[in-house]
């Protein structure tokens, strides 16, 4: 790396003297994979996994933090196999799925988060409705386990049918005990 003042070279001095101490959190779409339309298309980065291995050495431990189902980004992006390299190294994978509601490591290999929310199958069943009533009924709907998330983007006025659906979907959400 070119540093190019001495303010610069001491910072970078003092970030690479606690590396060692570091964890580096990553975000799963966006960051490891591209944000695509259909979110079950999302792949990681081809090389990601040799460059998480790779810092892994270099740092405490490797997070990857996501809305998305452990489950989900654990496939999607191949992290288990990630893992099983990075415990190699001595270090320590983590899978934050639900926003940290669901955990996995590398050295626990399973996954340990709550049961799903009392009111989200009845949320469930009523969205279609809901979706229908206010011309959105061509909105992805995606079963997150412990939320649900409704995808305007791939509508042609996605911002107008998401502007639309927000407070009848906080409605409906707050009916059920549930937060949006």
């Amino acid at each position: 790396m070119e540093v190019t003042s001495p303010e610069g070279e001491q910072r970078y001095a003092a970030l690479t003297a606690v590396a060692h101490e570091t964890v580096v959190a990553l975000d799963f779409d966006g960051t490891l994979s591209p944000i695509v339309d259909d979110p079950t298309q999302a792949r990681i980065h081809p090389d990601a996994g040799d460059v998480l291995t790779a810092l892994a050495g270099q740092v405490g431990a490797i997070a990857v933090v996501t809305g998305r189902p452990a489950r989900q980004v654990l496939a999607l992006g191949g992290l288990e196999e990630v893992g099983q390299a990075i415990a190699a190294t001595g270090k320590e994978l983590y899978v934050f799925g639900q926003y940290g509601n669901e955990r996995w490591s590398s050295s626990h290999r399973s996954i340990v988060g709550p049961r799903p929310p009392h009111g989200l199958a009845t949320f469930m069943r009523e969205l279609p409705k809901l979706l229908r009533t206010h011309d959105a009924s061509e909105a992805y709907v995606e079963d997150k386990g412990l939320a649900i998330a409704v995808h305007t983007r791939r509508l042609p006025d996605a911002n107008e049918v998401f502007r639309r659906l927000l407070e009848p979907i906080r409605s409906l959400a707050a009916a059920n005990d549930l937060m949006t």
